[in-house]
């Protein structure tokens, strides 16, 4: 959890935070900042298209979108951006209180843009389970996207937390294996 918060709170969204601070950014803009390449670029939007697809399938009877360890919200404002989408409320949780505060400042641009959507914000720690500063209703959507893979193992008490939230449906784009079903594809 301490190398975590150093390498991304402390460092990373610390960085992009100041240095977006008086620049109103795009998603764009903060997408390049990160990923430095134009094959890191595409292998991004790569990501982002399998996902916008996946969620797609499952998101119309949720109360809701939750994208635990959301990061600078690359993900889920990919997805705001949708008009099927924009009807949907998201709930974006993150251990990094610098990422929470770089989805702010995204979020300028937006309402700049006039989109209507809606977006609460929290912070959510994988290591204790803990969500705190939002209210997440049942049967929301809930999404992993290369966040938990930090944690060194996923334990029962783990997914327990993410139970604990009533989800419709929990998808994890995650490099992960210990818990699958013994008779799933792999």
């Amino acid at each position: 959890k301490k190398e975590v918060l150093r390498e991304f709170d402390k460092e990373k969204y610390f960085l992009a935070l100041n240095h977006f601070k008086k620049k109103n950014p795009s998603l764009h803009d903060v997408d390049k900042f990160f990923y430095k390449t134009k094959k890191d670029i595409l292998a991004l939007e790569k990501e982002k298209k399998i996902m916008v697809n996946t969620i797609k399938k499952f998101y119309k009877n949720s109360n809701g979108i939750t994208e635990l360890g959301c990061g600078y919200g690359s993900k889920s404002l990919e997805l705001v951006k949708i008009k099927d989408f924009q009807k949907k409320k998201f709930y974006l949780l993150d251990i990094s209180k610098n990422a929470i505060n770089l989805i702010n400042l995204l979020l300028v641009s937006y309402k700049k843009t006039k989109q209507n959507i809606s977006i609460d914000r929290g912070t959510c720690d994988f290591y204790n389970g803990a969500i705190s500063n939002i209210r997440i209703p049942k049967k929301t959507l809930v999404f992993t996207s290369y966040a938990v893979h930090y944690k060194k193992k996923l334990t029962d008490k783990f997914l327990k937390s993410i139970l604990k939230l009533n989800p419709i449906y929990v998808i994890h784009f995650e490099p992960i294996y210990e818990h699958f079903l013994k008779n799933s594809k792999r």
